[in-house]
């Protein structure tokens, strides 16, 4: 699943936005285009690791302002994160989300649609005449049970079913929680998430996974940074 847009898209539904997500596993870019043409959105969002994710997520991007110019382009996920000022030199990419964005996205959604000034976004960097600003950065969220989610109506979930062993499982990922105390060297988390665990409690993760048996679901792994 595409976790990283479906935890920004409950939080934007919460807050009264329309959202689509796009997965490219299943849909084709053509389908994107013409979303982008039916709805002229705020903004269309990229969550983007470094490797090639950034050569097919540009690729998008300059499609997207191709189409429409004034459509902001804004990039978030582990390589934004970790290197915001170099990913804001690309002429594509006008805006970043700097890690955890639940809280950030709204703030600028709100921002955008108001046309006020992005100087009081927490948690981003952008371009202002030529020039690369990064605001400061955003409280962790803490009280998950309360503001985190997974929006799985905005996805197919038949689609993101793996069987497993002749069909008798139905396999689906799934994430409780976010970041992870430990240092090493190679993980984003250290960027990301400065060290700190958060999560679901157990009562919630019961609630979630019982939104998903509906659909056939007996077998599920958790893909936590540390479970």
């Amino acid at each position: 699943p595409p976790f990283g847009s479906m935890f920004l898209s409950y939080s934007l539904k919460r807050a009264g936005f329309k959202v689509k997500i796009f997965d490219e596993q299943f849909e084709n870019s053509n389908k994107l285009y013409s979303l982008v043409k039916k709805h002229n959105p705020l903004w269309v969002g990229f969550s983007v690791m470094t490797g090639p994710s950034i050569t097919n997520s540009l690729k998008l991007s300059k499609k997207i302002k191709e189409i429409n110019p004034n459509i902001k382009i804004v990039w978030g996920g582990p390589h934004p994160t970790l290197l915001p000022k170099n990913t804001l030199k690309h002429r594509l990419i006008d805006i970043i989300v700097i890690a955890e964005g639940e809280r950030t996205v709204v703030d600028l959604t709100k921002t955008l649609k108001n046309s006020k000034d992005l100087i009081e976004v927490k948690g981003i960097g952008y371009k202002k005449e030529n020039n690369i600003i990064l605001n400061p950065p955003r409280e962790y969220i803490t009280d998950w049970d309360n503001e985190v989610g997974l929006d799985w109506e905005g996805v197919n979930i038949r689609k993101l079913i793996d069987p497993q062993f002749g069909g008798r499982y139905n396999k689906l990922s799934f994430i409780t929680s976010r970041g992870c105390p430990f240092r090493c060297s190679f993980c984003w988390n250290l960027e990301a998430n400065n060290r700190k665990w958060r999560g679901w409690s157990a009562k919630r993760v019961i609630e979630e996974i019982k939104t998903l048996i509906p659909y056939g679901i007996n077998y599920i792994v958790l893909e936590d940074d540390n479970f």
